[in-house]
């Protein structure tokens, strides 16, 4: 009796095996055919990135080519033919970068689709791995229904009933393998979808960096129309031009120098941190974007051979932006040149001052003190519109920090920049 009750015992058992195989094995072929066909489109995917990579590569080479090219006109005589080709050629230099970022956005796209397709896998695997197990515990837990008592009782010996019992501890083996297997790819599962968030954030810079430059490249077109227009592409005209510009532009600077010089005279140390203008020499970014379009002293400014240096950085700000103040500070200069360049400037302590420029409207008053972080203004620079300038690029807020009233670079008060275009 115990001898044909064992026989049926290990009959079902042997069955369960047998079930167990055929389920694995065919759920593995099945997987084997969904990882072929993920794989291919994923292959494909990586085909087309690598192709990209190539073109971002040619493009890169060509825009370091306009960079030399650039680089070596500036060394030539500031004459309006040799300013008309280094505009030609920073042109050209922004097309490619043009170029350049719309591959990015499409290479972007498609590691986008690439990790899709890894997550979909990774969700396909994981219902695998349920099914498998949902097998798994059954079989323990139909076979756990017989408690150890019976296991002996239905033994014809002490090895029937070990062989029994390692069959159990087999099955829970399996089953912890199968859990710690599923757990990790879940946790692959989750790394994925971040990944995947992250490359969505990327490709929105992506695209807003694709419009800046296409602004960008609309501006520089505009000003070498706007210069062709001024000096009627005389070398004469274009002379005077610039004569004037530079006179502007030193009385501007000698105004400020000699300003800053009398207001620290009128206000005392102690009337300065009194009034929170002490201590801390960390600066607010002025304006939301932290993106800079253009460096303290960069060498691609175009107005360098015409006025020297850039005195400050360009932030990115579209017309009307509100402007707040850097750190607390008194208004020593709130210029609205009506169409001319206009400006303020703030004296803080440590011999630091602020300056921004390009300002479509000025909201504070000469002989004040503002609060660090209040609204000063709302930033301009739109060619042709109250407190551009003379050749205004475009849209931004230009912005200086100046230590005993020499310009120095602002990057080294601010936070880091999010972006230098």
């Amino acid at each position: 009796m115990k001898k044909n009750i064992f026989e049926k015992n290990l009959k079902i058992s042997f069955l369960i095996i047998v079930f167990s195989f055929v389920f694995i094995f065919f759920n593995f072929i099945l997987k084997i055919n969904s990882v072929k066909a993920d794989t291919g489109e994923i292959n494909e995917l990586n085909q087309k990135i690598q192709e990209k990579k190539d073109y971002i590569d040619k493009l890169e080479k060509e825009k370091a080519k306009y960079e030399k090219e650039i680089e070596d006109k500036q060394k030539d005589i500031l004459s309006l033919n040799n300013e008309i080709s280094i505009l030609e050629s920073n042109i050209n230099k922004t097309k490619i970068k043009i170029n350049l970022l719309k591959i990015q956005v499409e290479q972007k796209n498609e590691e986008i689709e690439e990790v899709k397709l890894e997550i979909e896998k990774k969700e396909k695997e994981i219902a695998s791995q349920k099914e498998k197990l949902g097998e798994v515990i059954r079989m323990i837990y139909k076979n756990s229904r017989k408690n150890y008592l019976e296991l002996i009782l239905i033994s014809d010996s002490l090895s029937d009933f070990f062989n029994q019992w390692q069959y159990e501890e087999k099955l829970q083996e399996v089953l912890q393998k199968d859990v710690n297997k599923l757990k990790l790819v879940r946790q692959s599962l989750e790394t994925q979808k971040s990944d995947l968030e992250n490359k969505k954030k990327n490709l929105l810079v992506l695209q807003e960096n694709l419009n800046e430059e296409r602004e960008n490249y609309e501006e520089k077109e505009n000003f070498k129309l706007t210069l062709l227009n001024e000096t009627r592409g005389k070398e004469r005209n274009f002379q005077s031009l610039l004569a004037d510009l530079r006179a502007e532009y030193n009385q501007m600077n000698a105004e400020i120098s000699s300003l800053e010089k009398e207001v620290r005279k009128k206000l005392s140390q102690q009337k300065m941190e009194e009034l929170g203008m002490g201590g801390d020499l960390s600066l607010f970014w002025p304006a939301p974007s932290k993106i800079i379009t253009c460096r303290f002293h960069d060498p691609y400014y175009p107005m360098r051979r015409w006025i020297g240096e850039h005195s400050g950085i360009d932030i990115r700000a579209s017309q009307g932006t509100a402007v707040e103040a850097a750190a607390s500070g008194y208004v020593a200069r709130a210029k609205d040149a009506g169409m001319g360049y206009s400006y303020i400037m703030i004296i803080h302590n440590d011999e630091m001052s602020t300056l921004y420029g390009h300002l479509i409207k000025i909201s504070v008053q000469e002989d004040t003190y503002v609060t660090k972080g209040q609204i000063i203004g709302l930033s301009g620079g739109l060619p042709g519109t109250r407190g551009a300038g003379s050749f205004s690029l475009g849209p931004h807020l230009h912005f200086e920090v100046r230590i005993n009233g020499i310009p120095v670079n602002p990057e080294d008060y601010l936070s880091p920049a999010d972006e230098i275009l």
